[in-house]
């Protein structure tokens, strides 16, 4: 078996569509769902009604037919929140993504000898945002300003803090236990 056999390559359209189901299931529990560009990535947002976090999937789609080639790319599933940009002059109007933990990074692969690898690997896909979606809705908002709130690691132990930080310094701290 040479190196790379077990990427699979995945249509852009089975992969949008896919992930267009996905949203679509969102916004009949009253979330939503919208695509966006950033860099060389198409950025799927889903809204997680009712949280103060979402679920951000950063795809490998650049506009091509497929997904970027084997070994250059992975799909990547995060949980955050958003805040406004500010600039030298105040809010720009942008909103700015901020991740409440390390995202999960999901290789295009999938084992030989299944019937639809591709189906197999977007089985996967679909699981990682499941699991995505429902860290996503125990986020905890700020007291302060209702933003999420991102577990965080400090010299006095574990503590939540804000993510629309410098904003907002609220924090709040946990009990040394609850960092695992």
């Amino acid at each position: 078996m040479t190196k790379g056999t077990r990427y699979v390559e995945i249509p852009a359209e089975r992969l949008v569509s896919e992930l267009e189901g996905i949203g679509l299931k969102v916004r009949e529990r009253g979330g939503d769902f919208a695509w966006r560009v950033q860099g060389r990535e198409q950025v799927f947002d889903l809204t997680v009604p009712g949280a103060a976090a979402q679920v951000r999937i950063f795809t490998t789609l650049d506009g091509a037919a497929t997904a970027r080639g084997c070994g250059e790319d992975a799909i990547r599933v995060c949980v955050g929140g958003l805040e406004k940009e500010r600039d030298d002059f105040g809010e720009t109007g942008k909103l700015r993504f901020r991740p409440t933990e390390k995202g999960i990074k999901i290789l295009r692969t999938a084992p030989h000898g299944v019937a639809d690898r591709v189906a197999t690997f977007l089985e996967r896909l679909r699981g990682a945002v499941r699991e995505a979606y429902v860290r996503a809705r125990e986020v905890r908002p700020c007291p302060d300003c209702g933003r999420a709130m991102a577990r965080r690691e400090g010299k006095f132990g574990p503590f939540l803090g804000c993510t629309s930080y410098p904003e907002c310094k609220k924090i709040v701290n946990l009990p040394r236990a609850a960092a695992s």
